[in-house]
């Protein structure tokens, strides 16, 4: 760090001192966003060596295997695979949560999504196309998070950024903690239509999006792209849920 950039940090934190959206103690570095050194420091970014479903990503494991694993449950996924940069707990929680309302995610989550991005899909991809919001919920937020996200990763990796072609048809509800597979499943069916198929036709496409946690946005995502011409579609997201 920069003495500048220091200094510009003590300052922040006499001035407009942050609490942790983790542990409640104070954020002194500008980079960690709304969480504090010591939460980011107990937090594990996905690394490739734990044991996850070959194709969802699913955390199955520490221990890393020799095998490709799957857990099952996204075998009729229409995606090809689905990579996260870590868990969906802590501090990479509280940043998803804050990014619905703030169009803003800090210095240290954008490098090592960053990372994890270029790790993931290695071969690169024609297109980055952020999952959609209806009309409804971009008017009442005013932003797409997942156009936040795909906007950095596009930067870094230099794949073009697609916000237009896949779009939204359906205002379907808030997915809730509670809501079960089915629930959530029953809630994007045929929410999703690409409407300029001439652009997306015979493209390798990554879908980004802020949590995977059942993986049927993605899905019927995938199946719209897909149904349209498009060669591949995967999906990468900053966290993987349980």
């Amino acid at each position: 760090m920069s003495f500048a950039a220091t200094i510009a940090d003590s300052l922040l934190a006499i001035a407009f001192p942050r609490e942790c959206r983790c542990c409640g103690r104070q954020v002194e570095r500008r980079a960690d966003g709304v969480a504090c050194e010591n939460c980011w420091s107990a937090y594990r970014f996905f690394t490739g060596s734990e044991t996850a479903c070959a194709k969802c990503g699913l955390f199955l494991g520490e221990a890393e295997t020799m095998f490709e694993t799957f857990c099952r449950k996204c075998d009729d996924h229409a995606y090809g695979l689905a990579r996260s940069a870590g868990p969906y707990r802590g501090p990479a929680a509280a940043e998803v949560i804050n990014l619905k309302t703030n169009p803003h995610l800090s210095i240290r989550f954008q490098k090592a999504a960053s990372i994890a991005f270029a790790d993931s899909f290695r071969e690169g991809a024609d297109l980055l196309m952020p999952v959609p919001l209806s009309r409804k919920r971009f008017v009442e937020r005013g932003y797409n998070q997942a156009s936040v996200i795909a906007g950095f990763l596009g930067r870094s990796s230099g794949i073009p950024v697609d916000e237009a072609s896949l779009q939204r048809v359906v205002d379907t509800p808030h997915h809730r903690a509670g809501m079960d597979r089915k629930a959530r499943d029953l809630s994007v069916r045929n929410a999703f239509k690409v409407v300029r198929p001439k652009l997306t036709a015979g493209r390798s496409i990554i879908l980004i999006d802020d949590v995977l946690t059942s993986g049927s946005t993605a899905s019927y995502c995938a199946k719209a792209l897909t149904k349209s011409g498009a060669a591949r579609v995967d999906v990468f997201t900053l966290a993987r849920a349980a």
